[in-house]
């Protein structure tokens, strides 16, 4: 947090998939239409109740366009996917990180799981090594445990509404099962805000009966910044990442993925911008720290249909008579950052360093120890015997004032003054008073963090640069 610190120190290509496990997001949980376009209350909410409330059959269908942040065309999707019973759909083992909501990779053990074995989790979101379904199954049939350590096969069963007609996008579409989607050409398939029209003519097995579903596409979605403008020192940084867009009326999502899993967390789409907490960072970076790291910014507008209907009955699932029917667009952009090789390794504006060694990076990005001091586990050790106040700032971050640091960095406002009162000449009051006035909940935050290191910490190392 080197660059919190304003007196006397310087200041995969991710794709959007929508979620097709029973609508995960969603807007109240009351039966039946919720407007005149079949949407629930305010239509456009990106979470909520999709598969909460009474048991229900769901349908998802998902209109969606990503683009390259730099511009270009964009390249179109359609998902659809129809399941008979929203209370059959597995819970994600998922844990609130920094206000986003985080899905980590199962880890069983340094070895793994053994031979016919996959890594997943059990009921109580515990990893654990579950014997995979190998049984070579006919054309037509899939390999399922009809007991314990006993696969079999039996015959895919199918869930449906039939054919799918679509109508306002900006070139014909229609589907039939099992709905696989190769658009002609690229470009969105909707128009910024157009009234969309989608007709399902009914399943002729078991699946959705006829349903007729009129909804508003969202508006396009543009990073401003461009997303993968962002710097990687900002990403692989000590603070939060700020994301901007041309805001607008639906809901945002921000996508942070590693090695270790992915957070998303949600943003309100008026405001145009959002701060990625540090802590989500580095949940999704994992304890060794991955050398990779994508972040997407998704808008979406859902409207949901609650009061479709069911026919037919399945062998292996439940059929529930009533169906909820979500449609969705979607448009976003996301990008690709790497950063340094080596797992030991600190990004600084001049490369990537070992600061637990690098003697003009000790401890972190910028400490120089003096001319006859060596860097020895983060610390510059030598002749010179006088502790220096950028050295004890860095030590206390990491121990004495490291609830007051993680607070700050986890703060955009705080970050903001930070970066605003660094700018400040030695000595201009106005300039400061302007940045307090401009980022009161920030200075809040950020005095803190001073005072701690200035009245606790490193009172006699920093006391002239406390003084400024």
């Amino acid at each position: 947090m080197r660059r919190l610190v304003s007196f006397s120190v310087p200041c995969l290509t991710v794709v959007f998939v929508a979620a097709l496990s029973g609508g995960c997001s969603g807007a109240n949980d009351s039966a039946g239409k919720g407007g005149g376009n079949g949407s629930s209350s305010g239509g456009s909410s990106s979470s909520g109740g999709g598969d909460s409330g009474p048991p229900h059959a769901v349908g998802t269908i998902l209109l969606a366009e990503t683009h390259a942040p730099t511009g270009g065309s964009s390249t179109p999707e359609l998902l659809a996917s129809f399941l008979p019973d929203s209370t059959a759909i597995a819970s994600t083992c998922a844990t609130q990180v920094g206000g986003c909501t985080f899905v980590t990779t199962p880890a069983c053990g340094a070895s793994g799981c053994g031979a016919g074995e996959e890594c997943t989790w059990d009921a109580s979101c515990n990893p654990t090594c579950k014997a995979a379904c190998t049984l070579p199954c006919q054309s037509g049939q899939e390999c399922y445990f009809a007991a314990p350590s006993s696969p079999a096969c039996r015959t895919i069963e199918t869930f449906d509404a039939g054919a799918l007609a679509f109508a306002g996008t900006t070139s014909p579409i229609t589907l039939f099962p099992p709905y696989q989607y190769e658009a002609a050409a690229g470009g969105a398939p909707f128009l910024p805000g157009g009234s969309i029209e989608v007709k399902a003519s009914g399943a002729t097995g078991a699946g959705f009966n006829q349903f007729d579903e009129k909804f508003t596409a969202t508006s396009l979605l543009q990073t401003t910044p461009p997303l993968d403008s962002i710097a990687a020192t900002t990403v692989f940084g000590t603070g939060p990442i700020p994301v901007g867009w041309a805001p607008g009326s639906d809901t945002i999502t921000v996508t942070v993925t590693g090695v270790a899993g992915t957070a998303t967390c949600t943003a309100t789409d008026s405001t145009g911008s959002f701060q990625i907490p540090r802590s989500v960072v580095s949940a999704a970076m994992g304890a060794g720290g991955t050398s990779q790291l994508q972040i997407g910014v998704t808008r979406e507008r859902d409207d949901w249909d609650k009061g479709a209907s069911t026919h037919g009955s399945l062998a292996a699932e439940t059929v529930q008579s009533v169906g909820w029917v979500e449609v969705s667009t979607a448009s976003s952009e996301s990008a690709s950052f790497q950063g340094c090789p080596g797992s030991g390794e600190t990004m600084c504006t001049d490369g990537c360093f070992d600061t637990q060694s690098d003697p003009y990076h000790c401890g972190s990005c910028d400490v120089v120890c003096g001319a006859d001091q060596t860097c020895d586990a983060g610390q510059c050790s030598g002749s010179t015997t006088t502790t220096s106040c950028s050295t004890c700032e860095t030590s206390a971050e990491s121990t004495t004032c490291s609830s007051q640091t993680t607070s700050c960095e986890d703060d955009g406002e705080c970050t903001s003054y930070s970066t605003c009162v660094g700018a400040c000449t030695a000595g201009d009051s106005t300039c400061k008073s302007s940045c307090e006035t401009e980022y009161p909940l920030g200075y809040t935050d950020f005095l803190a963090y001073r005072d701690c290191i200035c009245e606790t910490a490193c009172s006699t190392e920093c006391a002239s640069a406390c003084a400024q």
